[in-house]
């Protein structure tokens, strides 16, 4: 959950999101997608495979991407200066066209993510078509990448869809958040704003995690997450910490296989880690509220300090720093805020050595 203190603070007022089986909001537990992507090349036994892993580490959805290579770009559009480097294909189109999946392929994904009662997520990166595709194969919430944000007929025909809708928002402004929420705003839809950065990876530097706290402040109607492409984990904690309900994390089987995002991937082993790391990090940060819990309680009278002798007293005699210390425990003794009402006051009896004070001790 979000500290309620930070929900408080930032005047947060979104209303809860259920996809699938889970709630997501400020006062339920975040809700953790394992990206897939396209790191599956295609191949529907690594696609299987994947949401095996995605299960095992702990994620509460895997993600893909739903798309025909005509249907995301021209056949000469320029590769990305990062995929050139993993795949050395001239074009995106190549690239896209060595990872699609076929239609066929998603009731068996389909079938694999409900045995395993994982959520199963698709971005509908082909437009339109992509879109109706995957209403009609039934999945709980649809993604829309970076790239799409400005991409209006797209995000208005998904809010009319019924469904909700997790918003990336790499390379854009402000505004063009402001614009695209409206859009879905205005035909239904509910939405989830993601912080990202749109650069694989993204260097720690350019994060800017910080970000968040500025979209709480211009849609404290809206729930808030992060998409990550640092691949360091300590990005994933830090929005964590900072209150995203959604995180998203790229995974792959192997940093090795071919494709434009293996490297800027988590393996399965650093995703189950990172996904232990985020849920302790949630459940590290509590409600915010500066108050002792019930295991601090129980400590209390053993480790706080209560006003003690160290010599024998008369009675007659009067109280002092030679006579009196504090010391522990405070469990059957007076606290310390009485010294200054108690030092040069008389014992009305005998007291000895290593004894708690009481009151009536004095007058």
């Amino acid at each position: 959950m979000m500290p309620k203190v930070l929900q408080q603070i930032l005047q947060l007022k979104a209303k809860d999101i259920k996809i699938g089986t889970k709630v997501v909001g400020y006062n339920h537990p975040l809700y953790f997608i394992a990206e897939a992507g396209v790191n599956h090349n295609g191949n529907v036994k690594l696609a299987l495979k994947m949401i095996e892993a995605a299960q095992k580490a702990g994620a509460d959805a895997v993600k893909f991407q739903t798309f025909k290579a005509e249907q995301v770009c021209l056949s000469n559009s320029p590769t990305p200066n990062y995929q050139k480097k993993d795949t050395c294909a001239a074009t995106q189109w190549q690239i896209l066209k060595s990872a699609e999946l076929k239609e066929s392929d998603y009731p068996i994904l389909l079938k694999k993510a409900k045995k395993l009662k994982i959520d199963f997520l698709s971005t509908p990166h082909g437009h339109i078509e992509s879109v109706k595709f995957l209403a009609r194969i039934g999945v709980p919430a649809f993604k829309v990448g970076s790239g799409d944000i400005t991409n209006w007929p797209l995000l208005i025909f998904l809010a009319k869809q019924d469904k909700p809708i997790l918003l990336s928002t790499g390379i854009a402004t402000l505004g063009e958040i402001k614009e695209a929420v409206q859009a879905i705003d205005k035909n239904g839809g509910q939405v989830i704003i993601l912080h990202c950065n749109t650069n694989y990876p993204t260097p720690p530097k350019e994060a800017n995690l910080a970000a968040l706290f500025d979209l709480y402040r211009n849609f404290p109607d809206k729930l808030i997450g992060y998409s990550d492409h640092t691949v360091i984990a300590e990005s994933c904690l830090t929005a964590v910490s900072f209150g995203a309900r959604v995180i998203e994390a790229h995974f792959t089987l192997d940093k090795n296989l071919p494709g434009p995002d293996q490297k800027a991937s988590f393996n399965p082993e650093e995703l189950k880690d990172l996904i232990r790391r985020v849920r302790l990090t949630e459940k590290i940060l509590g409600e915010g509220f500066k108050k002792p819990n019930k295991g601090e309680l129980v400590m209390a009278p053993l480790v706080r300090k209560s006003i003690t002798t160290i010599k024998n007293i008369k009675k007659g005699e009067f109280f002092s720093e030679k006579n009196l210390t504090i010391r522990r425990p405070e469990k059957g003794g007076l606290k310390p805020k009485y010294w200054d009402k108690i030092v040069g006051k008389k014992a009305t009896r005998n007291i000895s050595l290593n004894t708690q004070l009481k009151k009536g001790d004095w007058k």
